[in-house]
């Protein structure tokens, strides 16, 4: 086995050791940080307009009955997980490429994910008659095309040749076969 192929056998193996470590206790992780950072901004923009107040994990409205509860599903720990996922799944990128690629990502789906549970929370304060509708098929399918949108984005951008999962097996089958 040559220097050039014990490199990049390295390379997988730290890869998709990083990737089981946050596998087993990152999805936890990506809940502790990006609920704070979810709640709070989304917390602030009702701010502007209605007249909220934050108990635990729940906002409510002085105004109304209604309050939102920031579950799990709200937080969305799942697509960044993903994220990181396709990123650390994607060879050839380099250290600060990989950490520009995550930060955007996450970044992105971040803000997008605060102004998804702000307009939809307007709907509902707002008694508009499509608000359920439009929470479920943002929970369902908004979700995961923005996922696809934003790694795409970053494919394209970021100019990656390579595909997550595939580029590594046809890798090894080729240098170990």
């Amino acid at each position: 086995m040559n220097k050039k192929t014990k490199r990049g056998l390295k390379d997988i193996i730290i890869r998709y050791s990083v990737l089981l470590f946050f596998a087993l206790v990152g999805f936890e992780l990506f809940y502790f940080i990006f609920k704070p950072l979810t709640m709070y901004p989304s917390f602030f923009l009702f701010d502007i307009f209605y007249n909220p107040y934050i108990i635990e994990n729940t906002i409510h409205f002085y105004d109304s009955v209604l309050s939102f509860e920031f579950i799990g599903a709200c937080i969305a720990g799942s697509a960044y997980l993903l994220f990181f996922i396709l990123n650390f799944s994607t060879p050839n990128i380099k250290f600060k490429k990989r950490l520009a690629l995550l930060g955007i990502s996450f970044a992105s789906f971040l803000i997008i994910n605060i102004l998804r549970i702000f307009f939809i929370g307007v709907m509902f304060i707002e008694n508009f008659s499509y608000a359920e509708f439009a929470h479920i098929f943002f929970w369902y399918f908004g979700s995961i095309f923005m996922v696809i949108l934003i790694w795409f984005v970053e494919v394209k951008i970021f100019r990656i040749k390579d595909i997550p999962f595939y580029t590594d097996v046809k890798y090894l089958i080729k240098n170990l076969a």
